[in-house]
């Protein structure tokens, strides 16, 4: 500007969305407006600014309007047209003008909060083996919550679990629960997502597995598991609020192996397939969102003479679809991703003392975990654990 910057100023950059709620050029272009649009605010006088990409004199002007019986009024931005520094166009979307926000003004928003929960649970659990390879646990358990000056709600919750040698080396067991998870501080009494009235979420988990400890110091398990899920919390995608679900279905298996080789050297890996479903009465789609389907990890260590420590693991996740938030359903999928870490430790003077070394996503890769916000990059640490006892 030229008669310096004033004193609250704001410059928004943002993305283009199509109708659906996708940020960026989504689908073929096919003319009208697009591109990304910058506003400023200045919201204490009239100055004049320049647009960030004009490459000419032309400003953008910023005027106060008339203030109405004496009250000072937020000026008004004008913003300039295309290609003097709103950016749009080059995209292949069109070059229209981007919206105006007029009478715009930034400023604190200032709460606190004293909030106290009560979780207490009391619980039963007896194990017994009514043959020589049958082993039964049966558990209940009570939970008292208390919301922050409301009254006390009591919930019951059970499990029972079966184990039964097959063989010297299989292992076959199933188990049934009744799970009761309290929805937490943040849930309930956030200033901006949370809701006090939140349910309880409430699970009926069921699985069945078998384990093989066969071949030198080589184990593999599988499972098979099917849980149902009432009044599940989460964020709704629209209102971006903590709301309880109907009813969540998850379903699916798990693959795992452990192995040592020589008794320095371990290798673990599992592959988990999920099936994730909405099964509410009033769903729109019966697929949930951030679920992949597909995960894979593997870890392999190795333990040295000298007090060294070398751990190396990757994990691959892929099949994960989010969903549009405006507009007709669409489901569009997550790129897949690797993750590689590595982590390198060495004992000095004895092992109370351990110097580390490592990196998370050695490779660098560009992945997200959700639509729009991607997760860091490679990531190097090092550190030092003391044992002081």
């Amino acid at each position: 500007s030229t008669g310096g910057r004033p004193s609250a100023y704001a410059a928004l950059e943002l993305r283009q969305a199509d109708t659906s709620g996708f940020w960026g050029p989504s689908e073929q272009p096919t003319g009208g407006p697009g591109g990304l649009a910058v506003y400023l605010v200045a919201p204490t006088s009239a100055l004049t600014l320049f647009g960030p990409n004009s490459t000419s004199q032309a400003p953008t002007v910023v005027s106060t309007p008339a203030a109405a019986a004496g009250a000072a009024q937020p000026p008004v931005v004008n913003v300039a047209p295309p290609g003097k520094g709103c950016g749009s166009g080059g995209d292949g979307s069109g070059g229209g003008t981007p919206t105006r926000f007029d009478n715009v003004t930034f400023g604190l928003r200032p709460f606190g909060q004293d909030r106290t929960l009560i979780i207490a649970t009391t619980a039963l659990e007896i194990s017994f083996r009514p043959l020589s390879r049958l082993d039964v646990v049966i558990g209940y358990a009570e939970h008292r919550f208390q919301r922050d000056a409301g009254a006390s709600e009591w919930h019951g919750s059970y499990s029972t679990g079966l184990s039964y040698a097959l063989t010297p080396t299989v292992q076959l067991r199933a188990s049934a629960d009744h799970k009761i998870r309290m929805p937490s501080v943040q849930q309930l009494y956030d200033t901006i997502a949370g809701d006090p009235g939140l349910a309880p979420e409430r699970a009926m988990t069921y699985e069945i597995g078998g384990d093989w400890t066969g071949w030198r110091l080589a184990r593999l398990g599988l499972s098979l598991f099917r849980s149902d899920v009432r009044n599940f919390i989460e964020r709704d995608p629209v209102t971006e609020t903590f709301a309880n679900n109907q009813r969540y279905r998850f379903q699916g298996m798990e693959l795992s192996s452990h192995s040592e080789f020589a008794g320095q050297t371990t290798f673990d890996a599992s592959y988990s397939f999920l099936d994730a479903s909405d099964r509410s009465a009033l769903r729109v789609r019966d697929d949930l969102q951030y679920r992949p389907s597909h995960k894979l990890v593997a870890q392999l260590s190795r333990r040295f003479e000298q007090g060294m420590v070398v751990s190396i693991s990757a994990q691959h996740v892929s099949d994960e679809q989010f969903f549009s938030r405006l507009g007709a359903p669409q489901t569009r999928s997550l790129a897949p991703y690797t993750l590689v870490n590595l982590r390198v430790s060495q004992a000095v003077f004895g092992q109370r003392l351990r110097v580390f070394v490592g990196a998370d996503n050695l490779l660098d890769d560009g992945y997200a975990e959700a639509y729009g916000l991607p997760q860091a990059g490679r990531f190097i640490y090092g550190g030092i654990d003391l044992q002081v006892f």
